[in-house]
């Protein structure tokens, strides 16, 4: 026996038995233990998991042995798709062991070995690899093992695996490695301690040259089950140890981040109170020593602090990067106040405040520098103004005490003083004004702002006394003079308002007095109007009359009443206004008379249209409400069009459309005739109305003619809706009176079926005689039952289908429904007896042959045929049952069922000749065997044919039928359509004609409304009114109603072609109802066209002719007034006036002027009356009116005198007003000459004071600008004094003084003196020259001082634009990661070229220092905001590439995301300090900060690579590839829970024994876990430390 054998059977067995112990049996040979499968069959079950079922527990058969046994090959080539060859049941029943041993290693082969996987290396070479990784390092293993044979004889590979996995079993190092058999036994016996069963022992590997395969790898499978189990627990627990550290670490750096975060947020906030709250100081040196502090601050504090937020974000970085990398969620901080945005804007917002309070200091100091040069200013300007202040009240009360108050000289010496009071404030304004600007700019909290402000207002306060005192020295001496000029002031208005007085009063006199009573009530409203108006004027006139009596009394006071003219006194004016009020009252009661007559008469006849109207309006109103009420019930019905509402039978259907029919030919056409009458009703109404200026009736929305009209139209869809619904009823109706004849003739073939295999499975008795022929007959019928009864049942299953196109409301309904329940019942039931009979006759014969092929296909073939002729035979008489003629049946209805017929009987037709020749072959062939009797009688091929011929005819016969009911129901319908078409014919000509009288009645109607018109009298409106009436009462309403009745005969035609499938018919367009109705309302338009024109007309006409008389009156009124002014400025000038002073001569003047304006005052009374009448004229008097020539000429006659007056006017104005401007001009040139002379005077003064201004010398700027100041006043402004001196004044001195008369005339004064004011121009020339030398030597010094500082500006300033230039260049920067990082490597190497530049600008603010530049106006920036540009570019800089290398980082990074890959570069440069790499202490430090939790052994490990080959410095690239290979994902909470649950046994909670058995080994994980874990609850836990 072979060797294999031996080792197979002994390994097999055993393998097997370790299997079955499981289920308490074991086998004790090979060749025996299967071989009555049920074993083999849990083998395969145990090894699966899957349950094998044998079908045979009790085996007493060989046939039950091996049925268990297929079983079980079955589901391993079934199930398993396990390909066994050349064994079978036989073979392991039979125990042929060679066999079974090779099912049981395909067994192990392939639900064992193939199972196991390593890296995707499934079976036989997937578990040498685990065997060469386990061993690896083992000597003369790993590598060293490449099969299942001869690399196991020596042992070593056993005790490699052992000594991996448990070392405590077995000492490696103490084999003797050159003792095959003891390494041998000594590993399997070490294996089966630990519970590996010993399939083989230790000759089966040392005494034979070559192992046996099979047996060593099954062996080493069962190390592999054992170990791979343990590794894998080994790798659970140590997936929670890393799940639990690095939640550790992951807490210890938010503790730090926190704490650091607050102690940073605290000092902040602080810091940014502090400056907040910080003031600035209120002078220069309080400003310089704040800017000190503030550099301190800078160079020591701020730096420390910064570096302290650097490390608080290094500790959330650290954290997050960490989280990120092992999937963790990325912490965020919980206090809002503590985040990094929060610190950073907290920073951020500090750094700006520092920086705006740094340079709101340089900019105070540069402000308080110029303030106070400002205030020197001010001081020196508010002395001259008090100055002055002192000396003008010196001057007025001088004055006051030289003149003598009770004369008009003295009261205008008193008079003159003040104007040049009032002159001189007016020049000292701008001084005040200037003093207001210093006090306004040097505002708190500078140090002498409050000083200034009071020293301002206490200016002010003395200019207000001043003002005060001025204001009472005038206001007594014009006092005086006016009480002088006051008397003749009261004549004078007494005089004016008198003349208007009287003039109102007579032209209101007159035109009352020409007043006549009206005719009508609106002439006579307008006439009441006008007397209101004058009404009014008269309450005026009455307070005027008061007034002037109270005038008159001042005037007797003070005895000038003989002043006033005789024609104006209080007796002839009040004796004017009497007479008016009485004329007044006279001519209202006559027209209030006259309106109230009128007013009777019109409302006697209103009132009477009112009441006919309102009856006519009730009338509407009952009448639609009735219509309203039909149209809702009709509509009402109408939409009632559901099946049910048309009954449940054809004829109860057929009944509801005779009904519409009548409704549609009686009491539609009466309602229709009801909308027409009262649409026209209505219209009448309207238009009566109207006529009669009423207000319209405007019926409620719901009861308008359009609210009927949308009624109506609705109705009418909803007839043609009800009428469709009803026709699809119909027409439904007799399809399903169709269906239910048919449905109940197939279900009657079934019935008469069902009973026939019942009387066939009637006998079901063991036969006596001829016994397998007859259940042979008996199988035969239950197989054709079979065959019928699928046809059959699809026949049932189309009764369904008809029953379902039977639907409620239709009266079969509930019918059809049982009978097709019956037919399935009796199916059903049928199928029963059929199977049990079947049943029975098949436990009575064990074995029948089938019946003979040919005898079974002729029999099959003939029934099918049989049965389809059946059904033809059916359907043709259901057919020809419910075709018999109706009245309603249409050609459309009979055409479908033609086709129907036609199409069934071609289908059989086809069928037939299909079958028909087989069958005959078939009979041929049965006949010439000499077995007829296998075709019975009733389905031989006679009986066939007589079906076939029986069919045909029958088809033919209803053929003939359906033709002749086409050709009846097409001859109706056309007999029918010809009539309906005739009438319509008739109808449509009928309403033709009619619509075109119509048309050209209108047509005519319309022209002549207008073609009636151009009316020249009142007499011929009144005909045209008369005439429209009677056409409104008689040929209107007619015409109106055969309009409206046009529409209801359109209407009721169109409806009738819709109700019979006719074409509707379509008037001509101009002759359509919407035509004429719009032609209608066109009349209409034009009709009220026409009556409001003449009524218009009627009204013009009417108030011309008083028009005309106003006119006429007003006009001779104008004229009069006219005369009497051509008199006055026709009077010529007297020459003397020459000779006189000029004030007299301009008193003279003056009066003659106030004559004129006089003049125009009234002008301006009698022009608006004038443009009133003419507008009276042309507006309300116009041609064709007779009376308009008339009017026309005496307008022109009133136009020529009046513009003859205005001429004379302006004449007789411009004479006296060259007077008055000749005389004029001597007093002007006298004043001009004053007011120069005391311009100069204080031209002088300023000049005085400029020169006394304050210079701020340390400016250059200030000392050029004072130096050219003082240029300018010897140039220009002593220079325009001299010549104003020498020039204008003596000029005019000179003119003035060859005036005739010029002292006696007071034309010069003696007070401006020239030669005085030429010494004094001398006296300001040489006090100008010593000071432009004293500041050309302070101009020197400053401008060193100033070169300095522009030194500096012009450095700070070009370093600040070429910064922001770069910042600008920074943002414009585009292209590829690497594009532009390298664009912002350029831009950094500018910027370092740049740090020379800031030393530079440092060196220059030293100068200045040193020069003493205590402020730089010539640039905003500072050393300190150069440094901070400067430093705020760098650290941009730095971001950017920050954040490019980590974007280039990341796209060429494999195992970490982008935002991990920036992370880490982010850190690398923190730790990275001098740019040239990590050395080992920075490298262990940034791993930790990036997550990379490691000790510091493992820190060496990992950089030992780097130690010698560079430098023992680690790259950036080089140290991202490191973290890509030692950073992950890391283990995942799936991860950990799963190896609790593993660990756990598969329970929800792990006990504590279990936790110390595998975690004691890690004193801090095992007290982290013993503290954090509550109950046991893993699943909680695990959630727990993936959350941070």
């Amino acid at each position: 026996m072979a060797d294999w054998i031996v080792a197979q059977r002994k390994a097999f067995l055993r393998w097997a038995n370790s299997h079955l112990k499981v289920t308490g049996n074991q086998i004790d040979s090979i060749q025996t233990g299967f071989k009555d499968g049920k074993l083999l069959c849990k083998l395969i079950a145990l090894l699966t998991g899957d349950k094998v079922h044998f079908p045979n527990k009790k085996c007493k058969m060989e046939i039950h042995n091996l049925e268990n046994i297929n079983a079980a090959l079955h589901y391993l080539t079934d199930k398993k798709g396990i390909r066994l060859v050349g064994i079978g049941a036989k073979d392991v029943y039979d125990g042929s062991e060679k066999l079974i041993l090779g099912l049981l290693w395909t067994i192990i082969l392939r639900l064992e070995i193939s199972e196991f996987s390593i890296d995707g290396i499934a079976g036989k070479k997937g578990l040498l690899l685990w065997v060469q990784r386990v061993t690896d390092g083992y000597p003369k293993c790993g590598k060293s093992i490449k099969n299942f044979s001869g690399s196991w004889r020596n042992g070593l590979g056993f005790c490699a695996i052992i000594n991996h996995f448990r070392s405590d079993c077995l000492d490696f190092d103490a084999l003797d490695r050159d003792d095959s058999r003891a390494c041998c036994d000594t590993g399997i016996a070490a294996a089966t301690d630990l519970g590996i069963p010993a399939l083989l022992e230790t000759s089966d590997l040392v005494d034979t040259a070559k192992p046996d395969e099979k047996v060593v790898m099954t062996y080493v499978a069962e190390y592999f089950k054992k170990f791979a189990a343990s590794e894998a627990a080994e790798a659970k627990v140590k997936a929670i140890k890393e799940a639990v550290a690095l939640t550790m670490h992951h807490e210890k750096l938010l503790e730090e981040y926190n704490e650091g975060a607050a102690k940073f947020s605290a000092w902040v906030d602080a810091e940014t109170e502090k400056i907040s709250a910080a003031e600035p100081g209120i002078s220069v040196e309080e400003l310089e020593a704040q800017q000190a502090e503030f550099e301190k601050y800078l160079s020591d504090d701020k730096p420390a602090h910064q570096q302290e937020l650097f490390k608080v974000e290094s500790s959330l970085l650290s954290l997050q990067s960490s989280q990120r990398n092992n999937g963790r969620p990325i912490q965020e901080v919980s206090d809002e106040q503590l985040a990094p945005s929060t610190l950073n804007r907290k920073w951020e917002t500090l750094c700006q405040l520092q920086g705006d309070f740094d340079r709101k200091i340089s900019l105070l100091k540069n402000q308080y520098h110029q303030f106070n040069f400002m205030v020197s200013n001010f001081d020196a300007k508010a002395d001259a103004v008090s100055q002055w202040i002192k000396d003008t009240l010196d001057n007025l009360q001088q004055v006051a005490s030289e003149v003598d108050d009770s004369t008009a000289n003295g009261l205008q010496q008193k008079v003159a003083a003040h104007a040049r009071y009032a002159t001189q404030v007016e020049r000292y304004d701008s001084i005040i004004h200037d003093l207001k600007s210093v006090v306004d700019e040097v505002q708190p909290p500078y140090i002498d702002a409050q000083r200034i402000a009071d020293r301002y207002a206490e200016v002010v306060n003395d200019l207000q006394e001043l003002a005060n005192f001025a204001e009472g020295y005038r206001s007594e001496a014009s006092e005086a003079l006016q009480q002088v000029e006051a008397v003749e002031k009261l004549v004078r208005d007494y005089c004016k308002t008198a003349e208007n007085f009287a003039f109102e009063a007579d032209t209101l006199t007159t035109r009352v007095g020409n007043q006549k009573a009206g005719d009508t009530e609106a002439v006579c409203e307008e006439q009441l109007a006008s007397n209101a108006d004058a009404a009014s004027t008269v309450e005026r006139l009455d307070s005027d009359y008061t007034a002037l009596s109270e005038q008159a009394g001042q005037l007797d006071e003070t005895g000038n009443s003989a002043d006033i003219p005789p024609h104006l006194t209080l007796d002839v004016l009040e004796e004017k206004l009497n007479e008016l009020k009485k004329l007044l009252g006279e001519k209202t009661a006559a027209v209030e008379a006259a309106r109230d007559e009128a007013r009777q008469a019109s409302e006697t006849r209103i009132e009477k249209l009112k009441a006919e109207h309102a009856g006519t309006t009730n009338d509407y109103s009952s009448q639609v409400a009735d219509l309203q009420a039909w149209i809702a019930e009709r509509s009402a019905f109408f939409q009632k069009r559901e099946n049910e509402d048309f009954g449940t039978r054809v004829a109860e259907a057929e009944e509801k459309a005779a009904a519409l029919g009548e409704y549609r030919d009686t009491a539609k056409p009466e309602h229709l005739s009801k909308l027409y009458d009262l649409e026209s009703m209505l219209g009448a109404l309207r238009t009566s109305q109207s006529q009669n200026q009423l207000e319209v009736y405007e019926p409620p929305a719901d009861q308008s003619s359009q609210a009927l009209k949308d009624s109506w139209a609705s109705l009418e869809e909803q007839e043609v809706a009800y009428d469709k619904a009803l026709q699809q009823c119909i027409t439904d109706y007799r399809s399903m009176k169709r269906a239910t004849a048919s449905l109940e003739a197939k279900a009657n073939m079934i019935f008469r079926w069902i009973d026939q295999q019942r009387e066939v499975f009637a006998d079901d008795s063991e036969p006596s005689a001829d016994r397998k022929a007859v259940l042979e007959a008996r199988l035969g019928s239950y197989r054709k039952y079979a065959k019928q009864a699928g046809r059959y049942m699809t026949v049932a299953v189309g009764l369904e289908d008809i029953a379902g196109t039977v639907y409620d409301p239709y009266h079969t309904k509930d019918r059809v429904n049982a009978v097709v329940n019956d037919v399935h019942a009796q199916l059903e039931e049928l199928q029963a007896v059929a199977d049990a009979f079947a049943k029975k006759t098949q436990e009575l014969l064990d074995a029948e042959n089938a019946l003979l092929a040919q005898a079974k296909e002729y029999k099959d073939a003939a029934e099918d045929l049989l049965f389809s002729l059946d059904e033809e035979n059916d359907r043709v008489a259901a057919t020809d049952g419910s075709a018999s003629p109706k009245k309603s049946a249409t050609a459309a209805e009979v055409s479908r069922n033609i086709a129907e017929h036609d199409e069934r009987g071609a289908m059989l037709d086809r069928e037939v000749a299909e079958a028909r020749p087989n069958l005959q072959r078939l009979s041929d062939a049965l006949t010439e065997a000499g077995r007829e009797e296998y075709i019975p009688s009733d389905i031989g091929l006679d009986t066939i044919d007589k079906r076939i011929a029986d069919v045909q005819a029958a088809r033919d016969s209803a053929s003939e039928d359906l033709k002749q009911r086409l050709e009846q129901a097409e001859s109706e319908g056309s007999s029918t359509a010809a009539q309906l078409q005739a009438d319509h014919a008739q109808q449509q000509a009928d309403f033709e004609a009619a619509a075109a009288s119509m048309k050209e009645w209108i047509a005519a109607r319309q022209a002549r409304f207008e073609g009636e018109r151009g009316w020249i009298s009142v007499e011929q409106c009144n005909a045209a009114v008369d005439s429209l009436a009677t056409y409104r009462s008689d040929e209107k309403p007619t015409k109106q109603t055969e309009l409206f009745g046009l529409e209801g005969t359109v209407g009721r035609l169109v409806s009738s072609q819709r109700q019979n499938n006719l074409p509707e018919y379509q008037p001509p367009a101009d002759l359509t109802p919407a035509a004429l109705i719009s032609a209608w309302e066109a009349l209409q338009t034009e009709e009220v066209s026409y009556e409001a024109e003449l009524l218009s007309t009627l009204d013009s006409y009417t108030k011309m002719l008083a028009a005309f008389e106003e006119f006429t009156t007003t006009s001779d009124m104008i004229l009069k007034w006219a005369e009497e002014k051509q008199a006055i400025f026709s009077a010529d000038v007297d020459p003397a006036e020459e000779a006189q002073p000029p004030a007299v001569v301009l008193t003279n003047v003056n009066a003659r002027l106030a004559s004129h304006r006089a003049y125009t005052e009234q002008w301006s009374r009698y022009e608006p009356l004038k443009n009133t009448v003419v507008d009276v004229l042309v507006t309300k008097i116009s041609e064709p009116y007779e009376s308009a020539a008339a009017a026309a000429e005496s307008h022109a006659k009133l136009t020529e005198t009046l513009d003859a007056l205005t001429q004379q006017a302006a004449e007789f104005g411009e004479r006296n007003t060259a007077l008055q401007q000749l005389h004029q001009a001597d007093l002007e040139l006298s004043q001009k000459h004053a007011n120069l002379a005391e311009g100069t005077l204080f031209q002088l003064r300023l000049v005085r004071d400029d020169l006394n201004t304050p210079v701020n010398e340390a400016s250059v700027q200030a000392c050029e600008d004072a130096i050219a100041a003082v240029e300018e006043i010897t140039n220009t402004k002593l220079s325009a004094i001299s010549s104003t001196v020498d020039g204008d004044l003596a000029t005019m001195h000179a003119e003035l003084s060859a005036k005739p008369n010029a002292t006696e005339r007071q034309l010069l004064s003696e007070a401006h003196d020239n030669a005085a004011l030429k010494q004094q121009v001398a006296d300001l020339a040489a006090t100008a020259e010593e000071q432009a030398a004293r500041l050309k030597a302070a101009l020197e010094v400053a401008r060193e001082k100033e070169a300095a500082a522009k030194a500096f500006a012009e450095a700070a300033d070009a370093f600040a634009a070429k910064i922001k230039a770069l910042h600008a260049s920074l943002a414009a920067i585009e292209g590829s990661p690497d594009e532009r990082k390298s664009a912002i490597l350029d831009v950094q190497t500018d910027v370092e070229a740049r740090a020379g530049d800031v030393d530079a600008c440092r060196e220059l603010d030293d100068k200045c220092k040193e020069l003493g530049v205590t402020s730089n106006t010539f640039t905003t920036e500072t050393q300190h905001s150069v440094e901070s540009l400067y430093e705020s570019l760098v650290k941009l800089i730095a971001s950017m590439l920050n954040e490019i290398e980590g974007q280039i980082a990341a796209a060429s990074a494999g195992k970490l995301d982008p935002d991990t890959i920036k992370s880490l570069n982010k850190l690398y440069k923190e730790f990275d300090t001098d740019g040239s790499g990590l050395g080992f202490q920075e490298f262990y430090e940034c791993c930790n900060a990036c997550g990379l939790v490691i000790d510091e052994k493992t820190a060496k490990k990992l950089f030992g690579p780097y130690e010698t080959e560079s430098g023992g410095k680690i790259s950036w690239d080089e140290f991202r590839e490191l973290m890509e290979n030692e950073m992950g994902s890391g283990t995942t909470l799936e991860d950990v829970t799963s190896s609790f649950r593993d660990l756990a046994d598969g329970a929800d909670t792990i006990s504590n024994e279990t936790v110390d058995k595998h975690f004691q080994n890690a004193p801090p994980i095992h007290a982290y876990i013993g503290d954090h874990m509550v109950d046991g609850d893993y699943k909680s836990f695990s959630n727990d430390i993936f959350s941070r």
